[in-house]
């Protein structure tokens, strides 16, 4: 069976093609990903920097129609999660759920 191979790809002269090192998809997801801070008013971002020295982070913003945007913050181990008002204060009562 390999014999057939190497004559048909004789006959075809095909070059041989170096085995090439697989391309990481989610470079380009990662390179597309948008600052999310723009969505944050200035008490946001100003609160956002604040606990940022502590570990946590913008975990995503939720903008839905006609209403506010919802930023959530999480802690550095992402086990706590937590809203963000438009004051800047965090909501520790609110419950986010996550799919």
């Amino acid at each position: 069976m390999s014999d057939s191979v190497l004559s048909l790809r004789e006959r075809l002269s095909l070059p041989e093609s170096p085995r090439q090192p697989r391309r990481e998809r989610r470079e380009a997801a990662l390179r597309s990903r948008v600052d999310l801070t723009v969505f944050l008013n200035p008490d946001q971002r100003h609160e956002l920097r604040a606990i940022e020295g502590f570990g946590w982070r913008l975990a995503f913003v939720r903008r839905p129609l006609f209403q506010e945007v919802v930023p959530v913050v999480e802690s550095a181990d992402s086990r706590q999660r937590y809203v963000m008002d438009v004051h800047g204060h965090l909501r520790t009562h609110t419950v986010v759920p996550v799919r």
